[in-house]
């Protein structure tokens, strides 16, 4: 079997694992190769959130496939409603272990896809935060936007969260040369869906990055993008690894399309963002794994008011 080499995390580290396994790692046939290595490379890891994006079937079979994730990962599994315009629902699943959770809430308006999340308290932190998977349109910027810009509500008030999946877009701050070079992509709905109007030219979608992550006139942004953290913060430029498509080629190099957002409290604690694009992670998904890795003493800390 082809393999990747992961690690667990250590006693004073927290893992964030944000992976998009296409359609649940089960093919059109049912043969489910993928979805077992998938598995098998997230029970190697170890994560203590889980932040999922095309849980397809997941619902099926009282919940069959649900129930097999959680138990392997030994995490609760916190799964979105199938809604009418798509059967590839999102899950956060946690470590009850290490986190309680305060509530979970349903986001239906704006966000394409129904979202269900929860708000988690870590042990011996006082301050709750929302841990939320999304997948933004594939087909409309305008959705992305407007999605992007209700996620932006969790932060509202000094609020903490931690934001991760598939935004089918482009980070607006990576290094120039890095974004699509249309005249390469042969797939001409690619383009009308991942393409937005600036001025009289057709530009890459950057603006759900814009939105959560944009430095805003007065020096602030309502939410760090670990990528670019990890980058620029850490010295760690291999964060900006692209992530998707790992398998197609008509639609030009691959791109960072899989982020992670946190509030600036959260993101003080990162350690190291990893993506992984090789092994069995390549075998079971179109989409890179990514892992965020934070320091839990830190984290305690970021999430515990000053006196």
């Amino acid at each position: 079997m082809v393999t990747s080499s992961l690690t667990a995390a250590g006693p004073d580290e927290l893992a964030v694992a944000c992976w998009n396994i296409e359609q649940n790692g089960i093919d059109e046939d049912g043969a489910r190769e993928r979805r077992d290595t998938a598995l098998e490379v997230l029970e190697e890891l170890r994560p203590h959130i889980l932040l999922r994006q095309e849980e397809t079937r997941a619902w099926d079979n009282d919940a069959d496939l649900r129930k097999e994730e959680a138990e392997r990962l030994g995490l609760r599994s916190v799964l979105s409603e199938v809604g009418t315009d798509s059967r590839n629902p999102v899950a956060v699943l946690y470590d009850e272990e290490l986190f309680a959770p305060v509530e979970e809430r349903v986001w239906q308006t704006a966000m394409w896809k129904t979202t269900r999340f929860p708000v988690l308290r870590l042990a011996d932190a006082p301050t709750p935060f929302a841990v939320v998977s999304v997948h933004l349109s594939h087909f409309s910027p305008q959705l992305r936007q407007i999605a992007a810009q209700r996620l932006t509500t969790l932060a509202d008030h000094g609020k903490s969260a931690l934001v991760g999946g598939d935004f089918n877009s482009y980070p607006h701050s990576d290094p120039p040369g890095t974004l699509p070079d249309w005249r390469t992509v042969q797939d001409p709905v690619h383009y009308e869906h991942r393409t937005i109007w600036r001025g009289d030219q057709r530009v890459s979608d950057t603006e759900p990055d814009r939105i959560l992550a944009g430095v805003t006139p007065g020096g602030r942004s309502v939410y760090r993008e670990l990528g670019q953290y990890a980058a620029t913060e850490l010295d760690q430029p291999a964060a900006l690894t692209p992530t998707a498509t790992l398998w197609r080629t008509d639609q030009g190099a691959a791109q960072r399309i899989d982020r992670m957002y946190a509030t600036s409290d959260i993101a003080s604690a990162l350690k190291r963002l990893e993506v992984v694009t090789d092994g069995a992670v390549r075998l079971a998904s179109d989409h890179a794994l990514i892992i965020a890795r934070f320091n839990l003493p830190g984290l305690r800390q970021a999430l515990t008011p000053a006196a």
